[in-house]
Protein backbone atom coordinates (compact mmCIF):
# COMPACT_ATOMS: atom_id res chain seq x y z
CA UNK A 1 0.00 0.00 0.00
CA UNK A 2 1.07 3.60 -0.54
CA UNK A 3 -0.18 7.09 0.05
CA UNK A 4 -0.51 10.40 -2.21
CA UNK A 5 -2.17 13.62 -1.70
CA UNK A 6 -3.34 14.56 1.63
CA UNK A 7 -0.81 13.67 4.76
CA UNK A 8 -2.43 10.16 6.16
CA UNK A 9 0.39 8.27 6.63
CA UNK A 10 -0.75 7.54 9.77
CA UNK A 11 -3.96 6.32 8.73
CA UNK A 12 -1.68 3.93 6.14
CA UNK A 13 0.28 2.53 9.09
CA UNK A 14 -2.92 1.43 10.94
CA UNK A 15 -4.66 0.12 7.94
CA UNK A 16 -1.46 -1.98 7.02
CA UNK A 17 -1.27 -3.36 10.52
CA UNK A 18 -4.79 -4.82 10.37
CA UNK A 19 -3.43 -6.85 7.38
CA UNK A 20 -1.60 -8.72 9.99
CA UNK A 21 -5.00 -10.18 11.78
CA UNK A 22 -7.30 -11.72 9.66
CA UNK A 23 -10.05 -11.51 12.39
CA UNK A 24 -9.46 -7.73 12.97
CA UNK A 25 -9.35 -7.69 9.14
CA UNK A 26 -12.62 -8.60 8.42
CA UNK A 27 -14.46 -7.47 11.37
CA UNK A 28 -13.59 -4.16 9.88
CA UNK A 29 -13.58 -5.10 5.98
CA UNK A 30 -16.79 -7.89 6.24
CA UNK A 31 -16.15 -11.24 3.86
CA UNK A 32 -18.39 -11.87 1.01
CA UNK A 33 -17.89 -8.21 -0.78
CA UNK A 34 -16.81 -8.32 -4.39
CA UNK A 35 -17.59 -6.60 -7.87
CA UNK A 36 -18.60 -9.30 -8.93
CA UNK A 37 -21.11 -11.89 -7.19
CA UNK A 38 -24.28 -10.28 -6.15
CA UNK A 39 -22.56 -7.02 -6.83
CA UNK A 40 -24.80 -3.94 -6.18
CA UNK A 41 -21.99 -1.06 -6.29
CA UNK A 42 -21.97 -0.46 -2.71
CA UNK A 43 -19.44 -1.70 0.32
CA UNK A 44 -20.24 -2.09 3.93
CA UNK A 45 -17.21 -1.24 6.77
CA UNK A 46 -17.74 -2.05 10.66
CA UNK A 47 -15.66 1.12 12.78
CA UNK A 48 -15.63 1.79 16.16
CA UNK A 49 -16.74 4.90 17.26
CA UNK A 50 -17.23 6.25 20.93
CA UNK A 51 -18.22 2.87 22.20
CA UNK A 52 -19.51 0.84 19.44
CA UNK A 53 -19.18 -0.47 15.74
CA UNK A 54 -21.04 1.78 13.38
CA UNK A 55 -21.71 0.29 10.19
CA UNK A 56 -20.42 2.88 7.16
CA UNK A 57 -21.85 2.68 3.20
CA UNK A 58 -19.78 3.97 0.39
CA UNK A 59 -20.46 3.26 -3.09
CA UNK A 60 -17.70 2.24 -5.34
CA UNK A 61 -16.93 5.91 -7.22
CA UNK A 62 -13.06 6.95 -5.69
CA UNK A 63 -11.01 9.70 -6.47
CA UNK A 64 -8.75 10.16 -9.30
CA UNK A 65 -6.21 12.19 -10.63
CA UNK A 66 -4.81 11.83 -14.11
CA UNK A 67 -6.38 7.95 -13.89
CA UNK A 68 -4.87 6.91 -10.39
CA UNK A 69 -5.68 7.18 -6.94
CA UNK A 70 -5.74 10.68 -5.31
CA UNK A 71 -4.87 8.69 -1.85
CA UNK A 72 -4.16 5.11 -0.04
CA UNK A 73 -3.92 2.62 -2.99
CA UNK A 74 -2.31 -0.66 -3.25
CA UNK A 75 0.23 -1.48 -5.42
CA UNK A 76 -1.65 -4.06 -7.01
CA UNK A 77 -3.54 -2.46 -9.98
CA UNK A 78 -6.61 -4.68 -9.38
CA UNK A 79 -7.11 -4.74 -5.73
CA UNK A 80 -9.56 -1.29 -3.98
CA UNK A 81 -10.51 -2.67 -0.40
CA UNK A 82 -8.24 -0.22 1.17
CA UNK A 83 -8.61 3.30 -0.70
CA UNK A 84 -12.73 1.80 -0.44
CA UNK A 85 -12.06 2.02 3.54
CA UNK A 86 -10.11 4.93 3.55
CA UNK A 87 -13.74 6.24 2.02
CA UNK A 88 -15.92 4.73 4.73
CA UNK A 89 -13.34 7.04 7.46
CA UNK A 90 -13.84 9.76 5.48
CA UNK A 91 -17.28 9.72 5.37
CA UNK A 92 -16.99 8.43 8.88
CA UNK A 93 -15.17 12.04 9.64
CA UNK A 94 -17.01 14.20 7.73
CA UNK A 95 -14.69 14.79 4.64
CA UNK A 96 -11.12 13.45 2.92
CA UNK A 97 -9.93 16.90 4.26
CA UNK A 98 -10.33 15.88 7.92
CA UNK A 99 -8.18 12.96 7.47
CA UNK A 100 -5.39 14.94 6.96
CA UNK A 101 -2.49 14.55 9.81
CA UNK A 102 -2.97 12.08 12.66
CA UNK A 103 -1.57 9.65 14.59
CA UNK A 104 -1.57 5.90 14.15
CA UNK A 105 -3.03 5.58 17.73
CA UNK A 106 -6.56 6.90 16.13
CA UNK A 107 -6.92 4.80 13.43
CA UNK A 108 -5.81 1.78 15.71
CA UNK A 109 -8.54 2.53 18.29
CA UNK A 110 -11.22 3.14 15.32
CA UNK A 111 -10.20 -0.10 13.78
CA UNK A 112 -10.36 -2.21 16.31
CA UNK A 113 -11.89 -0.32 19.75
CA UNK A 114 -8.96 -1.23 21.62
CA UNK A 115 -7.28 1.39 23.76
CA UNK A 116 -3.38 2.74 22.82
CA UNK A 117 -0.33 3.95 24.86
CA UNK A 118 2.87 5.06 23.35
CA UNK A 119 6.35 5.70 24.05
CA UNK A 120 9.15 7.99 22.66
CA UNK A 121 12.10 5.21 22.83
CA UNK A 122 14.38 7.68 23.59
CA UNK A 123 13.17 7.80 26.89
CA UNK A 124 11.92 4.22 27.14
CA UNK A 125 10.96 2.74 30.62
CA UNK A 126 13.31 0.19 31.99
CA UNK A 127 11.24 -3.02 31.01
CA UNK A 128 9.91 -1.77 27.79
CA UNK A 129 10.63 -5.45 26.27
CA UNK A 130 8.70 -6.95 29.19
CA UNK A 131 5.89 -4.91 28.45
CA UNK A 132 6.28 -6.03 24.74
CA UNK A 133 5.92 -9.42 25.49
CA UNK A 134 3.43 -8.67 27.33
CA UNK A 135 1.12 -6.73 24.71
CA UNK A 136 1.87 -9.68 22.38
CA UNK A 137 0.71 -12.37 24.88
CA UNK A 138 -2.99 -10.53 25.07
CA UNK A 139 -3.15 -9.73 20.79
CA UNK A 140 -2.33 -6.43 20.83
CA UNK A 141 -1.51 -4.25 17.88
CA UNK A 142 2.40 -2.33 17.36
CA UNK A 143 3.70 -0.18 15.46
CA UNK A 144 7.05 2.33 15.60
CA UNK A 145 8.77 5.23 13.56
CA UNK A 146 11.49 7.03 12.83
CA UNK A 147 11.10 10.52 12.64
CA UNK A 148 11.87 12.51 9.64
CA UNK A 149 15.06 14.85 10.46
CA UNK A 150 15.65 15.86 6.82
CA UNK A 151 13.51 16.39 3.39
CA UNK A 152 16.56 14.90 1.59
CA UNK A 153 16.80 11.78 3.73
CA UNK A 154 14.09 9.75 3.23
CA UNK A 155 15.92 6.09 4.30
CA UNK A 156 18.71 5.32 6.98
CA UNK A 157 21.81 3.77 6.15
CA UNK A 158 20.85 0.45 7.00
CA UNK A 159 18.06 0.60 5.25
CA UNK A 160 14.77 1.49 7.48
CA UNK A 161 12.23 4.15 5.78
CA UNK A 162 11.84 7.25 7.81
CA UNK A 163 8.20 8.48 8.54
CA UNK A 164 7.16 5.12 8.11
CA UNK A 165 5.16 3.06 10.04
CA UNK A 166 6.58 -0.57 11.25
CA UNK A 167 4.18 -3.31 12.78
CA UNK A 168 6.11 -5.21 15.72
CA UNK A 169 5.09 -9.00 14.90
CA UNK A 170 6.96 -10.73 17.80
CA UNK A 171 10.02 -10.82 20.48
CA UNK A 172 11.63 -13.41 21.81
CA UNK A 173 15.17 -14.05 23.80
CA UNK A 174 17.85 -16.40 22.18
CA UNK A 175 21.29 -17.55 23.35
CA UNK A 176 24.32 -16.02 21.25
CA UNK A 177 27.53 -16.91 21.88
CA UNK A 178 26.76 -17.74 25.47
CA UNK A 179 24.67 -14.58 26.20
CA UNK A 180 20.98 -13.71 26.44
CA UNK A 181 20.48 -11.49 23.80
CA UNK A 182 17.18 -9.94 23.03
CA UNK A 183 15.30 -9.49 19.12
CA UNK A 184 12.37 -7.71 18.18
CA UNK A 185 10.55 -8.97 15.03
CA UNK A 186 9.34 -6.23 12.72
CA UNK A 187 7.51 -5.79 9.38
CA UNK A 188 7.30 -3.40 6.69
CA UNK A 189 3.73 -3.35 5.25
CA UNK A 190 5.02 -2.75 2.01
CA UNK A 191 6.93 -5.69 1.81
CA UNK A 192 9.78 -4.53 -0.03
CA UNK A 193 12.63 -2.59 1.68
CA UNK A 194 14.60 -4.14 5.02
CA UNK A 195 17.00 -3.65 7.62
CA UNK A 196 20.18 -4.83 6.64
CA UNK A 197 21.69 -4.61 10.10
CA UNK A 198 22.88 -7.31 13.03
CA UNK A 199 20.53 -10.13 13.13
CA UNK A 200 18.82 -9.24 9.26
CA UNK A 201 17.75 -11.92 7.44
CA UNK A 202 21.45 -12.92 5.94
CA UNK A 203 24.02 -11.44 8.79
CA UNK A 204 26.34 -13.33 10.55
CA UNK A 205 24.36 -13.74 14.13
CA UNK A 206 22.60 -16.20 13.46
CA UNK A 207 25.27 -18.56 12.89
CA UNK A 208 25.97 -18.50 16.64
CA UNK A 209 21.83 -19.79 17.27
CA UNK A 210 20.80 -22.80 18.16
CA UNK A 211 19.60 -24.40 14.40
CA UNK A 212 16.78 -25.82 15.56
CA UNK A 213 15.96 -22.32 17.35
CA UNK A 214 17.12 -20.89 14.80
CA UNK A 215 14.78 -22.60 11.82
CA UNK A 216 11.91 -22.05 14.17
CA UNK A 217 12.24 -18.27 14.40
CA UNK A 218 12.98 -17.74 10.49
CA UNK A 219 10.60 -20.20 8.77
CA UNK A 220 7.70 -18.16 10.61
CA UNK A 221 8.79 -14.72 8.74
CA UNK A 222 6.16 -12.74 5.92
CA UNK A 223 7.50 -10.91 3.17
CA UNK A 224 9.13 -7.26 4.32
CA UNK A 225 9.33 -9.17 7.81
CA UNK A 226 12.90 -9.30 9.93
CA UNK A 227 14.69 -8.96 13.18
CA UNK A 228 16.58 -6.97 14.98
CA UNK A 229 18.44 -6.39 18.42
CA UNK A 230 16.36 -4.80 21.01
CA UNK A 231 19.18 -2.16 21.36
CA UNK A 232 19.16 -1.54 17.98
CA UNK A 233 15.16 -0.89 17.57
CA UNK A 234 15.61 1.37 20.70
CA UNK A 235 18.57 3.13 18.53
CA UNK A 236 16.97 3.24 15.29
CA UNK A 237 13.43 4.22 15.70
CA UNK A 238 11.54 7.04 17.74
CA UNK A 239 8.31 6.37 18.36
CA UNK A 240 6.61 3.00 19.57
CA UNK A 241 2.82 2.44 19.77
CA UNK A 242 0.59 -0.51 21.49
CA UNK A 243 -3.42 -0.85 20.85
CA UNK A 244 -4.42 -3.02 23.50
CA UNK A 245 -7.23 -5.12 22.24
CA UNK A 246 -10.65 -5.62 23.81
CA UNK A 247 -13.26 -8.39 24.35
CA UNK A 248 -15.18 -7.66 21.35
CA UNK A 249 -12.32 -7.53 18.63
CA UNK A 250 -10.16 -10.27 20.15
CA UNK A 251 -11.75 -13.50 19.91
CA UNK A 252 -8.85 -16.50 20.05
CA UNK A 253 -8.77 -18.01 23.16
CA UNK A 254 -5.57 -18.53 23.23
CA UNK A 255 -4.81 -14.80 24.21
CA UNK A 256 -4.99 -13.25 27.54
CA UNK A 257 -8.07 -10.21 27.10
CA UNK A 258 -8.27 -7.01 28.52
CA UNK A 259 -11.53 -6.51 30.44
CA UNK A 260 -12.89 -3.09 29.85
CA UNK A 261 -15.71 -0.47 31.52
CA UNK A 262 -16.53 2.75 29.33
CA UNK A 263 -17.58 6.16 31.31
CA UNK A 264 -19.55 8.88 29.10
CA UNK A 265 -19.60 12.62 30.33
CA UNK A 266 -18.80 16.00 29.73
CA UNK A 267 -17.72 18.92 30.66
CA UNK A 268 -20.42 21.54 31.37
CA UNK A 269 -19.69 25.21 32.25
CA UNK A 270 -20.38 26.52 35.75
CA UNK A 271 -21.34 23.12 36.75
CA UNK A 272 -18.62 19.89 35.71
CA UNK A 273 -15.72 22.18 34.02
CA UNK A 274 -13.05 23.10 36.52
CA UNK A 275 -10.15 23.87 34.31
CA UNK A 276 -6.54 22.42 34.65
CA UNK A 277 -4.50 22.43 37.93
CA UNK A 278 -3.45 25.61 37.35
CA UNK A 279 -7.12 26.60 39.01
CA UNK A 280 -7.03 25.40 42.45
CA UNK A 281 -10.61 26.61 43.81
CA UNK A 282 -12.40 25.00 40.89
CA UNK A 283 -9.92 22.02 40.05
CA UNK A 284 -12.04 19.68 42.03
CA UNK A 285 -15.51 20.24 40.23
CA UNK A 286 -14.19 18.46 37.05
CA UNK A 287 -15.78 14.64 36.67
CA UNK A 288 -14.13 12.04 38.70
CA UNK A 289 -14.08 8.07 39.00
CA UNK A 290 -13.04 5.86 41.13
CA UNK A 291 -11.37 2.64 39.84
CA UNK A 292 -10.76 -0.07 42.52
CA UNK A 293 -8.04 -2.74 41.30
CA UNK A 294 -7.92 -6.59 42.19
CA UNK A 295 -4.54 -8.31 43.01
CA UNK A 296 -6.01 -11.34 41.92
CA UNK A 297 -4.23 -11.31 38.17
CA UNK A 298 -3.06 -14.58 37.62
CA UNK A 299 0.40 -15.54 38.53
CA UNK A 300 1.70 -12.31 38.26
CA UNK A 301 1.87 -9.65 41.66
CA UNK A 302 -0.90 -6.76 41.42
CA UNK A 303 -3.05 -5.49 38.47
CA UNK A 304 -1.90 -3.36 35.00
CA UNK A 305 -5.00 -0.75 34.20
CA UNK A 306 -5.04 1.52 31.17
CA UNK A 307 -6.93 5.22 31.29
CA UNK A 308 -7.99 6.68 27.79
CA UNK A 309 -9.62 10.10 27.13
CA UNK A 310 -11.84 10.31 24.14
CA UNK A 311 -13.19 13.56 22.00
CA UNK A 312 -16.34 12.73 20.29
CA UNK A 313 -17.08 14.17 16.21
CA UNK A 314 -13.73 16.59 16.50
CA UNK A 315 -12.90 15.68 13.02
CA UNK A 316 -16.14 16.19 11.65
CA UNK A 317 -15.97 20.10 13.29
CA UNK A 318 -12.65 20.96 11.19
CA UNK A 319 -14.81 22.42 8.42
CA UNK A 320 -16.57 24.34 11.25
CA UNK A 321 -12.59 25.64 12.04
CA UNK A 322 -12.80 23.30 14.97
CA UNK A 323 -10.17 21.39 15.97
CA UNK A 324 -8.72 18.95 18.97
CA UNK A 325 -9.53 20.11 22.77
CA UNK A 326 -6.22 20.38 24.79
CA UNK A 327 -7.65 17.75 26.98
CA UNK A 328 -6.30 15.52 29.76
CA UNK A 329 -6.62 13.75 33.23
CA UNK A 330 -4.79 13.43 36.82
CA UNK A 331 -4.26 10.37 38.69
CA UNK A 332 -4.37 9.93 42.25
CA UNK A 333 -4.02 7.25 44.57
CA UNK A 334 -6.63 6.70 47.43
CA UNK A 335 -5.33 6.21 50.53
CA UNK A 336 -5.88 2.65 52.01
CA UNK A 337 -8.83 2.82 55.00
CA UNK A 338 -9.37 -0.02 58.12
CA UNK A 339 -13.14 0.15 58.10
CA UNK A 340 -15.27 -1.61 60.60
CA UNK A 341 -17.69 -4.34 60.62
CA UNK A 342 -20.90 -3.78 61.08
CA UNK A 343 -21.23 -6.04 64.10
CA UNK A 344 -18.15 -3.72 65.57
CA UNK A 345 -20.11 -0.49 64.94
CA UNK A 346 -22.00 0.81 68.56
CA UNK A 347 -25.68 0.17 68.86
CA UNK A 348 -26.52 3.89 68.98
CA UNK A 349 -25.21 4.59 65.74
CA UNK A 350 -26.75 1.53 64.13
CA UNK A 351 -30.22 2.75 65.61
CA UNK A 352 -29.61 6.24 64.04
CA UNK A 353 -28.77 5.20 60.64
CA UNK A 354 -31.71 2.76 60.65
CA UNK A 355 -33.84 5.70 61.40
CA UNK A 356 -32.38 8.12 58.98
CA UNK A 357 -31.84 5.49 56.08
CA UNK A 358 -35.58 4.52 56.10
CA UNK A 359 -36.86 1.52 54.83
CA UNK A 360 -34.43 0.49 52.13
CA UNK A 361 -31.41 1.07 54.98
CA UNK A 362 -29.30 3.02 52.71
CA UNK A 363 -28.99 6.84 52.36
CA UNK A 364 -29.19 8.55 48.86
CA UNK A 365 -28.28 11.96 47.82
CA UNK A 366 -30.82 14.08 49.41
CA UNK A 367 -31.24 12.15 52.69
CA UNK A 368 -27.77 12.74 53.28
CA UNK A 369 -28.03 16.60 52.12
CA UNK A 370 -31.23 16.79 54.51
CA UNK A 371 -29.14 14.88 57.63
CA UNK A 372 -26.20 16.86 57.31
CA UNK A 373 -27.96 20.56 57.25
CA UNK A 374 -29.91 19.30 60.21
CA UNK A 375 -26.52 19.05 62.31
CA UNK A 376 -25.05 22.03 60.74
CA UNK A 377 -28.06 23.62 61.98
CA UNK A 378 -27.35 22.91 66.28
CA UNK A 379 -23.70 24.11 65.47
CA UNK A 380 -24.85 27.93 66.27
CA UNK A 381 -20.84 28.89 66.08
CA UNK A 382 -20.44 27.92 62.35
CA UNK A 383 -21.60 30.63 59.44
CA UNK A 384 -23.10 27.97 56.98
CA UNK A 385 -26.00 28.36 54.41
CA UNK A 386 -25.43 24.28 54.47
CA UNK A 387 -24.52 21.63 52.13
CA UNK A 388 -26.11 21.59 48.78
CA UNK A 389 -27.25 18.54 46.29
CA UNK A 390 -24.49 18.96 44.78
CA UNK A 391 -21.89 18.60 48.18
CA UNK A 392 -24.29 16.07 49.20
CA UNK A 393 -23.86 14.50 45.84
CA UNK A 394 -20.20 14.21 45.47
CA UNK A 395 -19.83 12.89 49.03
CA UNK A 396 -22.18 9.91 47.92
CA UNK A 397 -19.92 9.56 45.05
CA UNK A 398 -16.60 9.50 47.07
CA UNK A 399 -17.69 7.08 49.63
CA UNK A 400 -19.68 5.07 47.74
CA UNK A 401 -17.54 1.52 47.56
CA UNK A 402 -20.19 -0.38 46.23
CA UNK A 403 -21.63 1.79 43.19
CA UNK A 404 -25.25 1.59 43.79
CA UNK A 405 -25.39 5.58 44.20
CA UNK A 406 -26.37 5.24 47.95
CA UNK A 407 -24.82 4.77 51.37
CA UNK A 408 -24.50 1.90 53.40
CA UNK A 409 -24.11 1.77 57.23
CA UNK A 410 -20.82 0.95 57.06
CA UNK A 411 -19.58 3.44 54.20
CA UNK A 412 -22.06 6.45 55.86
CA UNK A 413 -20.24 5.38 59.17
CA UNK A 414 -16.86 6.67 57.49
CA UNK A 415 -18.40 9.69 56.17
CA UNK A 416 -19.19 10.71 59.66
CA UNK A 417 -15.47 10.21 60.97
CA UNK A 418 -14.17 12.15 58.30
CA UNK A 419 -16.94 15.34 58.74
CA UNK A 420 -16.05 14.99 62.83
CA UNK A 421 -12.14 15.62 61.71
CA UNK A 422 -12.74 17.88 59.34
CA UNK A 423 -14.93 20.00 62.02
CA UNK A 424 -12.57 19.19 64.35
CA UNK A 425 -9.99 21.21 62.45
CA UNK A 426 -12.02 23.95 61.05
CA UNK A 427 -12.75 25.50 64.82
CA UNK A 428 -9.37 24.74 66.15
CA UNK A 429 -8.07 26.96 63.16
CA UNK A 430 -10.70 29.09 62.99
CA UNK A 431 -8.73 31.64 65.69
CA UNK A 432 -11.02 34.88 65.78
CA UNK A 433 -14.31 32.06 65.94
CA UNK A 434 -15.72 33.80 63.34
CA UNK A 435 -16.92 30.74 61.54
CA UNK A 436 -15.27 30.79 58.90
CA UNK A 437 -11.39 31.20 58.03
CA UNK A 438 -9.07 33.35 56.46
CA UNK A 439 -6.13 32.04 54.56
CA UNK A 440 -3.99 33.01 57.24
CA UNK A 441 -5.93 30.23 59.17
CA UNK A 442 -6.13 27.82 56.96
CA UNK A 443 -2.08 27.86 55.78
CA UNK A 444 -1.94 27.44 59.82
CA UNK A 445 -4.75 24.07 59.23
CA UNK A 446 -2.16 23.21 56.38
CA UNK A 447 0.98 23.28 58.42
CA UNK A 448 -0.71 21.38 61.37
CA UNK A 449 -2.74 18.62 59.26
CA UNK A 450 0.40 18.01 57.04
CA UNK A 451 -0.37 15.24 54.65
CA UNK A 452 -3.71 14.96 55.24
CA UNK A 453 -4.35 17.96 53.50
CA UNK A 454 -1.38 18.79 51.73
CA UNK A 455 -3.44 17.95 48.36
CA UNK A 456 -6.65 19.88 48.43
CA UNK A 457 -5.32 23.42 50.44
CA UNK A 458 -2.33 23.00 47.69
CA UNK A 459 -5.60 23.34 45.32
CA UNK A 460 -7.11 26.05 46.80
CA UNK A 461 -4.31 27.71 48.26
CA UNK A 462 -3.39 28.47 44.46
CA UNK A 463 -4.98 31.31 43.88
CA UNK A 464 -7.52 32.04 46.27
CA UNK A 465 -9.72 34.32 45.16
CA UNK A 466 -12.47 34.57 47.80
CA UNK A 467 -10.59 35.95 51.53
CA UNK A 468 -12.87 33.55 53.32
CA UNK A 469 -14.07 30.03 53.76
CA UNK A 470 -16.96 28.92 55.60
CA UNK A 471 -17.42 25.34 56.84
CA UNK A 472 -19.71 23.38 54.23
CA UNK A 473 -17.25 24.98 51.49
CA UNK A 474 -14.37 23.96 53.61
CA UNK A 475 -16.18 19.81 53.65
CA UNK A 476 -16.70 20.14 50.44
CA UNK A 477 -13.56 21.21 49.53
CA UNK A 478 -11.09 18.14 51.51
CA UNK A 479 -13.68 15.81 50.81
CA UNK A 480 -13.37 16.39 47.44
CA UNK A 481 -9.88 16.74 47.15
CA UNK A 482 -8.24 14.31 49.59
CA UNK A 483 -9.51 11.21 47.89
CA UNK A 484 -9.27 11.55 44.08
CA UNK A 485 -8.62 8.52 42.13
CA UNK A 486 -9.14 10.06 38.92
CA UNK A 487 -10.20 13.92 37.41
CA UNK A 488 -10.15 14.95 34.24
CA UNK A 489 -9.97 18.03 32.65
CA UNK A 490 -7.35 19.97 30.15
CA UNK A 491 -3.89 19.22 31.37
CA UNK A 492 -1.42 22.22 32.76
CA UNK A 493 -0.47 24.90 30.29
Amino acid sequence: MAQAGLCVCWLLAAIASLTLNDTLLHRVVAHGQSFQQNYSGIFHFQLWQFGEWVDVVVDDYLPVKDGKLVFVHSAAGNEFWSALLEKAYAKANGSYEALSGGSTSEGFEDFTGGVTEWYELKKAPADLFGIIIKALERGSLMCCSIDITSATEAKTFKKLVKGHAYSVTGAKEVNYRGQTTKLIRMRNPWGEVEWTGAWSNNSNEWNYVDPSERDELRNKMEDGEFWMSFQDFLREYSRFEICNLTPDALTARRYRKWNTTLYSGNWRKGSTAGGCRNYPATFWINPQFKIKLNDDCGKEKGCTFLLALMQKNKRKERRFGKDMETIGFAVYRVPREEVLSEAELDEGFKNLSRQLSGEDMEINVLELQSILNKIMSKHKDLRTKGFSTESARSMVNLMDKDGNGKLGMLEFNVLRNKIRHYLTLFRKFDVDKSGRMNADEMRMAREHAGQFLVIPLNFYFGSLKKRFINFTNFCHQVSNSATPCISSSPPDN
